[in-house]
């Protein structure tokens, strides 16, 4: 398991003991495919423009706790 995802697991664990309904991350094309095989969505496409340059990136979103009691 590489560093990234020992991370990750451990920012999930942590959010659900604190109770967190949702994790939610502005992501990168290239740190896509990560997010996505630990459970996020894709919310929205975004395109931030840096010295006259546009970036794709995507904001994502992951459900951890059902607000439903």
């Amino acid at each position: 398991m590489g560093i990234a995802q020992k991370l990750f697991i451990e920012l999930e664990t942590e959010a659900k003991r604190l109770k967190n309904f949702t994790l939610t991350s502005d992501v990168s094309r290239t740190a896509k495919a990560f997010f996505e095989s630990n459970g996020f969505s894709v919310v929205v496409e975004q395109v931030q423009v840096r010295k006259n340059v546009e970036i794709l990136n995507y904001k994502m979103q992951k459900e951890l706790l059902s607000t439903n009691g």
